[in-house]
C-alpha cells in the first residue's frame, strides 16, 4: 500500500517515543499503550483516522479511554498540549483534522 506521509506501521510508535521521551510497549498484550510518557503515562498511536475510530469504538465497549496519537507526530511541546488538553493528538496531515479532535475529546468526556 502506497503512502505519502513520513511514517509507517511500527515507525510511528517509535516517532512518538523519540518525540515525546518515552518508550515503545506496543505488541500484543500492551493494554492499548503503545507508547509510555513520563507526563501522562501510556497512549496508543495509530497511522490512520480509520484506525483511530476502530480503536474508540473498542474503547467505548470497554468503557475505558486510552489517550491517542493519530498520524505524525510534531513537536514535544504540541503533541503533549493536545494530548492533555483533549485526550488525543491528531496529525496536521490528517483529514478533517478538527473533527476527529473534537470526536475524540468528546469519547473522553463520555468514559471519565
Amino acid at each position: 500500500m502506497a503512502t505519502t506521509t513520513k511514517f509507517v506501521g511500527d515507525d510511528y510508535e517509535a516517532a512518538y517515543a523519540k518525540v515525546l521521551g518515552g518508550t515503545v510497549n506496543g505488541g500484543l498484550g500492551d493494554g492499548g499503550r503503545d507508547v509510555i510518557v513520563p507526563e501522562i503515562g501510556g497512549v496508543q498511536v495509530k497511522a490512520s483516522s480509520a484506525g483511530a475510530k476502530e480503536f474508540l469504538a473498542v474503547s467505548l465497549k470497554r468503557k475505558q479511554f486510552i489517550p491517542l496519537c493519530v498520524g505524525e507526530p510534531s513537536t514535544k511541546e504540541e503533541v503533549l498540549d493536545s494530548l492533555k488538553k483533549f485526550g488525543a493528538w491528531v496529525g496536521k496531515e490528517i483529514p478533517n483534522r478538527a473533527k476527529l479532535l473534537a470526536g475524540i475529546s468528546q469519547i473522553r468526556l463520555t468514559l471519565m
